[in-house]
């Protein structure tokens, strides 16, 4: 039995390949020659009638009747009625240029390892592994294989590039004989390219019917017995884009030791998985990120600092596209990184704005628009009209994670049945859809996740803070309000009664994202509750440090929002107030205090609640920092005004007795202290 891949007999530089008797080949199985490849028609044997003269190294490829050479010279007489000579490397359609300063990615090695150990790979939306080993392309050395590969994430994250790099690996290195690229939007994308490469293979029985022609190619892909002489033909297939799996029903090519299939594809369902082993492909990490933006801004001939392509990159998500087109922005319009980093985090500031006018790379769509077809199909399928609301919700709160119980809360279900977008609003199954139930929402979730646009796990979801951005782009300032009111309303609902330091941390990551929109009120107008809690909760798990923080973020919000004599604005100062001194900081706090009584007084007045209270404040932190006789005056200035304005058994009106107590004994007088208690 002659092997599977025989080896060329060396030759002398001399030798006249002319004369050499051509190769018998049969098209029972996808077999080449050694240089060229005669595919007879079926059931016949074929005895090649042309001559090569070749001089040098042969380099050849013929795909219809157009021949590109390098270094030979061909004589070819008419083909006879029975064979005709295909030569290799063929390619049918076009394989998109390589971006330029393309990065290599772990995924590009893990495709070269799961080429050289067999079976199917399918490319997902979640991080991969480096596999190690690579060359300094990012693939790893290796040879042939049995291999179906689906590339599938979020759109712009690289995916086809990734294809492009590895069909363009493959015919530089001789790997591949027949490479076919088909756009997979639709069936007739690949009906069209299948076809086309019968046609180009010349298979007999090719005709006019793409449908026909594609079920031919097919079948020659089938692996069969070799013939003597002669050597199988090595193929690649890239299935790129697929928008539905229905589009490839019949029409995956087959498994074969000689053959790769590599799909990309932005969806995750169950019937691409059974496809293929899944290969994820994700954003690009934080040092590919910053080594892919420096050197195409030098391409540009523009530089950066380091720190300041660090913080674009990761406000843009590390999404491969984004950092591209972000690039070729700066250099457009001379703005530095800082600046676009600026513009990018303004409330105000929509993606559209920052797209370069011509798009690096041949690209089709600018950020803003790149998932826009998504969220479109994704509002058709069940349960209609609930995807682009629920992700509307996402949308204004943390890319870090947002609990997953918050999207089947009471609120957010009420929030979605207010939004569903119908067909007909006049219809039975619109007025039904009013009540959105928790199995309605996971539907959805679901849905979202299928088409990459959101990562789902039990616990968590996770929306690209760029898909969030442009969600937000698409929303009125009237609905950016009521969904920010939603979500806060969802995620206070969603709050639970007892939660570890990651939950907590989770939580306020999510309260802090709604910093960044139409801050939400309560019915009053006032600030929504939830913002109190977060910070107050904050501090008492012990994260006072953490708790000064957010309440010093939040004031500068509020501040401009609702103005400094809000109500809203005074509590939130009380509240940094106070942490100041459970953080250390005694003397901070009761300069803090002294500050917020004189607003208080001329605000509020010095009979008000909560002038009261920041008195008591103030006279506590005057004694923690050390002057325990000004405590104790003002405690009994505090304990008269108690007296006139609650009455002696208001609870208040103790507290400040004890309290003059306490510092009474603090300043020395024991006596009094003890008389007081």
């Amino acid at each position: 039995m002659s092997p599977l891949w025989p080896k060329r007999a060396k030759k002398s530089n001399t030798e006249n390949l002319e004369a050499e008797a051509p190769k018998e080949i049969s098209e029972a199985a996808p077999t080449s020659a050694v240089p060229a490849a005669t595919v007879p028609p079926q059931g016949t044997a074929g005895v090649g009638e042309r001559a090569l003269d070749v001089g040098g190294d042969l380099g050849l490829g013929i795909s219809g009747d157009h021949v590109s050479v390098r270094g030979v010279t061909i004589h070819m007489g008419a083909p006879g009625p029975s064979e005709r000579v295909v030569s290799f490397p063929i390619v049918v359609g076009t394989v998109p240029a390589a971006a330029s300063r393309y990065q290599a990615r772990s995924q590009s090695g893990l495709l070269r390892t799961a080429l050289e150990d067999g079976g199917t790979v399918v490319l997902t939306g979640t991080p991969a592994q480096d596999t190690g080993g690579q060359d300094d392309t990012g693939q790893d050395e290796g040879g042939s294989g049995d291999a179906r590969w689906v590339l599938s994430g979020l759109g712009g994250v690289g995916k086809t590039q990734i294809a492009v790099h590895h069909a363009r690996i493959q015919l530089a290195d001789g790997r591949a004989d027949v490479v076919v690229w088909a756009t997979a939007t639709d069936r007739s994308g690949i009906l069209s390219a299948y076809a086309q490469a019968a046609r180009t293979l010349a298979l007999s029985g090719v005709g006019e019917d793409d449908e026909q022609n594609a079920a031919l190619f097919l079948a020659w892909l089938q692996p069969r017995p070799v013939a003597a002489g002669t050597r199988a033909v090595r193929w690649l297939i890239v299935l790129d884009n697929i928008t539905d799996p229905n589009h490839l029903t019949g029409l995956w090519p087959p498994t074969s030791p000689l053959g790769q299939t590599l799909a990309t594809t932005r969806r995750r369902d169950a019937a691409l998985h059974d496809r293929g082993t899944r290969i994820a492909v994700d954003v690009f990490t934080s040092a590919e990120a910053l080594a892919f933006l420096t050197r195409r801004l030098a391409d540009y001939g523009h530089t950066e600092p380091e720190d300041d392509l660090r913080a674009l990159a990761h406000a843009l998500g590390y999404l491969p596209l984004a950092l591209a087109q972000a690039a070729a922005y700066l250099a457009d319009t001379g703005h530095t990184a800082a600046a676009y980093h600026r513009i990018l985090t303004e409330r105000t500031a929509r993606l559209a704005e920052l797209t370069p006018d011509a798009l690096p790379d041949d690209q089709e769509l600018p950020v803003a628009a790149v998932w826009d077809l998504s969220v479109q199909h994704a509002d058709t399928l069940p349960p209609a009209g609930l995807a682009r609301p629920l992700l509307a919700l996402l949308s204004v709160l943390s890319p870090d994670g947002i609990p997953t119980t918050l999207a089947s809360t009471e609120a957010a279900r009420a929030y979605l049945g207010r939004n569903a977008i119908e067909a007909d609003s006049a219809s039975e199954a619109a007025e039904d859809r009013k009540q959105v139930e928790e199995r309605q929402v996971m539907q959805a979730l679901s849905v979202l996740h299928r088409l990459s646009l959101i990562d789902r796990t039990a616990d968590a979801i996770h929306v690209h803070a760029l898909v969030q951005h442009t969600t937000r782009d698409t929303l009125t300032d009237e609905q950016q309000t009521a969904v920010a009111l939603a979500a806060a309303d969802a995620l206070l609902e969603a709050w639970p009664e007892s939660l570890n330091h990651e939950v907590l941390f989770v939580l306020v990551a999510n309260v802090n994202a709604l910093h960044t929109t139409d801050l939400p009120r309560d019915e009053d107008g006032g600030l929504h509750p939830l913002f109190f809690k977060a910070g107050k909760i904050l501090g008492e798990a012990g994260q006072v440090t953490l708790a000064c923080n957010y309440f010093d973020r939040l004031h500068a919000t509020v501040r401009d929002l609702l103005g400094l004599e809000h109500p809203d604005t005074l509590a939130i100062r009380n509240n940094l107030a106070s942490w100041y001194g459970e953080a250390g900081d005694a003397q901070g706090a009761a300069d803090a205090f002294a500050e917020l009584l004189n607003d208080h007084l001329r605000i509020l007045g010095p009979d008000h609640p909560d002038t009261l209270v920041t008195r008591n404040a103030l006279a506590r932190w005057c004694g923690e920092a050390g002057d325990a006789q000004g405590a104790a005056d003002a405690f009994a200035e505090l304990l008269n005004d108690h007296l006139r304005i609650l009455g002696p058994d208001h609870p208040d009106t103790l507290t400040s007795r004890n309290n003059l107590a306490h510092w009474r004994g603090e300043m020395g007088d024991a006596q009094g202290a003890a008389d007081a208690y």
